[in-house]
This record gives C-alpha cells, sequence and structure tokens, in this order.
C-alpha cells in the first residue's frame, strides 16, 4: 500500500495559513520496537535485577501488572488526570513499601528500556522535512508521562527534534490533549489562531476529533499509514478504549473495596 503519495499532498492541500505544523509523538513520529506500549513492562521484567535492587517477591514476579495498575491508580488520583512516571512509582512505593533507592532504579530502567525501543516513522520523517520546507513552525506534542527532556533526547536522536521546534508533554505541563487544554497552551503561546495550526496524530479522540472542534486543522498519521488504515485503526482504538474503561471501573471496585475493609 503506497502511503506517502497521500500524506505527502496533504501537506500541500493545507499549507495554506498554516504557521504551526504539530506532530503527536508516540505511535506519529517515533514507534516503538515492541507490539504494545505496555510490552515495555515485559522487557524490563526480564532485565531486572532482583539482587540489585532487593525488590519484593510480589513485585518481582507480577512487575508489568502492578506497574499496569499503579499508573492507573496514579490517574484516578489525580485531579487534572494527568500524571509523571514519578507519580505512578509513588503509588508502586506505597504498596510495596519500596525504599528511594529502588523507585529511582526503577524509573531510570523504564526510560532506559524506553530510549532504546523507540524508532523514528521514516513517513513522519519526511513530512517533518516538508513542513519546515513551507517555512511554518514544527511542534511536537504528547500526553505522556515521561520526563520531557527524555522524549526530547528521543526526539533528537532520532533526528525529528530542530533547535527552534516547540514541544509540549502534559505531564510536564499538566495538561492534556484529550480535553483541548493542551492545545488551548500551545493556541496561546505559539500565538496563533487555531486554524493556523495543522495537527498530524494517530489518537482518534485527542489527534482528531479534540482539536478538530478547537478549530485546528487535522490530519490522521500512524505508524502504519495515513486515511487508508483510519476505519481498522479505529475499529482497534474503540476496543482499546473499552478494555482500558473496563480496567479503570475493576480498579475503582477493587480500590473501594479495600478502602472498606480498613
Amino acid at each position: 500500500m503506497n502511503t506517502e503519495a497521500p500524506v505527502m499532498n496533504s501537506l500541500t492541500d493545507r499549507q495554506d495559513g498554516v504557521k504551526v505544523f504539530s506532530f503527536d509523538i508516540f505511535d506519529t513520529t517515533l514507534t516503538r520496537v515492541v507490539a504494545a506500549p505496555r510490552d515495555i513492562f515485559f522487557l524490563m521484567k526480564s532485565e531486572l535485577d532482583p539482587r540489585a535492587l532487593g525488590l519484593p517477591p510480589g513485585l518481582r514476579e507480577n512487575f508489568p501488572y502492578e506497574r499496569i495498575n499503579a499508573e492507573t491508580e496514579a490517574r484516578y488520583l489525580s485531579e487534572s488526570g494527568e500524571i509523571t512516571i514519578s507519580d505512578i512509582y509513588s503509588r508502586m512505593k506505597a504498596r510495596f513499601g519500596l525504599n528511594e533507592d529502588q523507585v529511582e532504579g526503577l524509573i531510570q530502567k523504564e526510560i532506559e528500556v524506553e530510549k532504546r525501543s523507540v524508532r523514528p516513522v521514516g513517513l513522519t520523517m519526511l513530512l517533518i522535512g516538508a513542513a519546515r520546507g513551507t517555512g511554518a513552525r514544527v511542534a511536537f506534542v504528547s500526553d505522556m508521562y515521561l520526563p520531557e527532556h527524555v522524549i526530547l533526547e528521543m526526539l533528537t536522536s532520532a533526528g525529528a527534534f530542530r533547535q527552534g521546534d516547540s514541544i509540549y508533554i502534559s505531564g510536564h505541563v499538566g495538561l492534556s490533549k484529550s480535553n483541548g487544554d493542551l492545545y488551548k497552551k500551545i493556541i496561546a503561546v505559539e500565538r496563533c489562531s487555531p486554524d493556523q495550526i495543522c495537527h498530524y496524530g494517530d489518537d482518534i479522540h485527542s489527534d482528531i476529533y479534540i482539536p478538530k472542534k478547537l478549530g485546528i486543522k487535522v490530519r490522521f498519521l500512524t505508524d502504519k499509514g495515513s486515511e487508508d488504515l483510519l476505519r481498522l485503526h479505529m475499529f482497534k482504538r474503540s476496543l482499546y478504549s473499552l478494555r482500558k474503561k473496563l480496567r479503570r471501573e475493576l480498579f475503582k471496585r477493587k480500590l473501594a473495596a479495600r478502602r472498606r475493609e480498613r
């Protein structure tokens, strides 16, 4: 399937009046070498040195699932819904009685595995180059808990980020793409109207529906292609979203049960 031509044409079609081309980061600009983001935690488990960190057996044996639960709990307890990697491991610290060295060791291991697992998406890199050729500014945007400096290093190593580009990370600024607040910040900081921004991303809700509702020009783009895969991608996303909601509801019930037992 040749997806390069329609995606490149989309930039030409939409460049009139555009001052900022913004790109979602994960699964759009960068892709991971694992099948799903949570597989990073299984890689971590295989590489963790239990003797060096002295992790409790329950955490060591069930690390991927405990890591997922810790993130779910951190988001549930966050007023804004946005969190940092420190927030996630704070929940794990409270649950397993970890010390600061153990928490820091786990955080650094996750960052190390994440950095090692990302690759640039060739099609998006071409698009970024074409966007620069129009004279417009380039921005990178993500709803993500990893530190901004880590993501900046990933983008720079991939050849995507250049001096003068902008970066907006939800965990760093405490604002989310998914409710539109991060896009409103971009509009304010970049000093342009919504229709002077063209955003590319893979999430139907946070990269397409929400910015479009604000008046931002949007274009569906993933690490696997463009418009031709939209229908299939929407179906997969809807299944993923349903599973995520069910996990969150199950966690809420477990948390409520724990509180009643106290």
